[in-house]
C-alpha cells in the first residue's frame, strides 16, 4: 500500500523521533539536522575519516569531509560508528538533553551536532561535481 504524503506526515508525527536514521544499504548522502539550525546534506563518497573520543560523561565522534568537519556529542555513539563505516547513516539530528530519558540507554542519543566549514576551504557551494 502506498501512503500519501499527508499520511506519511501523520504517521511520523505519531512516531518517536530518533537521532540516527539508517538504511540496510549504503546511501549516497547524509543529512545533518542540528536543532534549530541550518540543515546540511553531504555526499558520503566524499567522507574522508572519523575519530571517536570518549569524554567524561559522553562520547564524541568527528567526521571529516573535504570542506566540512562534523562534531557529534552524545551517548551510546560507539554503535553509530559501525553504520558510519558502512555509509548506512542517512540522517543525524541532535535533540535537547530533556529528550534523553525517553531513549533506551543503548540507543544512540545526540545532544550536540555541529557542522563547521574547514578553514582554508574553497567555497563549498561551488561544487566540484561529480562526487
Amino acid at each position: 500500500m502506498i501512503m500519501s504524503l499527508r499520511e506519511q506526515i501523520i504517521a511520523r508525527r505519531d512516531s518517536k523521533i530518533y537521532c540516527v536514521e539508517s538504511e540496510d544499504r549504503p546511501v549516497e548522502m547524509i543529512k545533518l539536522c542540528p536543532w534549530k539550525a541550518k540543515e546540511w546534506l553531504l555526499p558520503w563518497p566524499r567522507f574522508e575519516y572519523s575519530n571517536f573520543v570518549p569524554e567524561e560523561d559522553s562520547e564524541r565522534i568527528e567526521l571529516f569531509f573535504p570542506h566540512h568537519k562534523v562534531i557529534i556529542l552524545g551517548h551510546s555513539l560507539r554503535e553509530l560508528e559501525k553504520d558510519i563505516f558502512k555509509m548506512h547513516v542517512r540522517c543525524l539530528r541532535d535533540l535537547p538533553e530533556s529528550h534523553y530519558p525517553t531513549f533506551d540507554p543503548k540507543e544512540p542519543f545526540i545532544k550536540v551536532l555541529e557542522v563547521h566549514l574547514l578553514s582554508g576551504s574553497k567555497n563549498p557551494y561551488q561544487a566540484n561535481l561529480p562526487f
